[in-house]
């Protein structure tokens, strides 16, 4: 399970335009920057380490909510959080 706690101490990354602070939780492209809650940031490690490979919903509750009784409106949100800030910060890069 990716630890809230862990997001501290992962490096920076680049994907295409955008940089990703998990330390700062921040998202930084050309057009700005913005601050994801924790658990969107979590959300969005999960999808960038999965590398392309299919990430399930199933896996996304173990990996990001563990035994968290949350329904799927959670991942609904956390997955339009992270539309909105990469199209705010980077239009166009993941159309």
């Amino acid at each position: 399970m990716l630890k809230l706690a862990d997001l501290a101490a992962r490096p920076d990354i680049c994907v295409g335009p955008l940089t990703i602070s998990s330390a700062r939780r921040i998202v930084k492209g050309p057009e700005g920057e913005v601050h994801l809650e924790p658990r969107v940031m979590q959300v969005l490690l999960l999808l960038l380490d999965a590398d392309g490979q299919v990430v399930t919903r199933d896996e996304i509750f173990e990996q990001c909510w563990g035994s968290a009784m949350v329904g799927g409106d959670n991942i609904n949100r956390a997955i339009a959080l992270i539309r909105r800030a990469t199209d705010d910060v980077a239009p166009g890069a993941f159309d």
